[in-house]
């Protein structure tokens, strides 16, 4: 999901060729007052899209995992436009299924895009195991895409650039899976990131556990040249946690996107999140939900609170 300004967002729906446009109001603590569809489009391709990033009132930029690919669509006709050139280790061959692109943010000034790889890519290490045990993490690829100056503005000016490591945390419970699910990039070297831990507990009920952080690219290796990182010590971002805890109930529910809203008042933002009812745990319910951000006049350290 991604903001279009104000209160328009846009989602787009996986394994299908659906994007859906909303406006969503928020009461002054941050938490949601209202949220109702305003336009459906058809895109000309279906894939299994997960990301999607908005650069302008003509072009919205869409992430799939089935190619994996980033797609820009025309948002008045739903016609793919062309699509950005994929680096050559996240191949088809190199993925693992529904483990792919399933991130996509811009930086405010819409001269950087990022997306990431849901967890390892085959040569990094993926398991490729349905469920690992308690504590077990994954090794994602944040992938960097910057604007050529010179044609700037231009949704075709993006090319592809440094590859960052993003370590995730470990799976919360017995058994399960963790992932990298979602992007908000804050400027070009700081990021929020939303992992979802997918598990059973102890006494064999599903649960899913949300966490966000605030991560920094800055003194990250560029792995952009590595054919593969698996057994290679390897600096990753640097990540501060900043929430950690179960969406709407003790069991949790499948928090899958992630996005940057209006600001509610100076330095104090909206986060907004969607709620994915295929978790295959058969526990989350489509639905929308609100966290409160606080940012510094420069991008560090921002503490979002959960509001509702």
């Amino acid at each position: 999901m991604t903001c279009a300004g104000g209160q328009d967002f846009y989602a787009v729906m996986d394994n299908s060729n659906k994007l859906l446009r909303f406006k969503v109001t928020f009461n002054s603590d941050c938490s949601i007052k209202s949220a109702n569809i305003t336009c459906a489009i058809s895109l000309s391709e279906t894939h299994d899209y997960e990301g999607a990033a908005f650069l302008n009132s003509d072009t919205l930029f869409l992430s799939d995992e089935d190619t994996p690919g980033i797609h820009a669509v025309n948002l008045k006709t739903g016609e793919n436009r062309f699509n950005l050139p994929i680096p050559k280790i996240f191949s088809h061959q190199n993925i693992v299924k529904n483990q792919g692109f399933e991130s996509l943010t811009l930086t405010p000034d819409k001269k950087t895009l990022f997306t990431a790889t849901e967890r390892a890519t085959i040569s990094d290490g993926n398991t490729t195991l349905i469920a690992e045990p308690f504590a077990s993490s994954t090794r994602c690829r944040i992938q960097k895409y910057t604007q050529d100056p010179t044609k700037e503005g231009q949704a075709q000016g993006f090319s592809p650039g440094s590859q960052y490591l993003y370590q995730t945390s470990g799976v919360h419970t017995l058994v399960g899976q963790i992932g990298l699910c979602d992007l908000i990039a804050l400027d070009e070297t700081h990021l929020i990131a939303l992992e979802r831990s997918a598990a059973e507990t102890l006494d064999r009920k599903p649960s899913i556990r949300t966490r966000i952080y605030y991560i920094d690219t800055t003194s990250a290796r560029d792995i952009s040249t590595m054919e593969s990182i698996k057994d290679h010590p390897i600096k990753p971002v640097t990540k501060t946690l900043l929430y950690d805890n179960f969406i709407f109930d003790e069991n949790g529910e499948n928090l899958e996107g992630l996005c940057l809203g209006p600001e509610i008042s100076p330095n104090r933002h909206i986060l907004l999140g969607c709620i994915d009812n295929t978790d295959g745990l058969h526990i989350s319910q489509t639905r929308l939900v609100a966290f409160e951000l606080l940012l510094s006049s420069s991008p560090t350290r921002p503490a979002p609170r959960h509001a509702n």
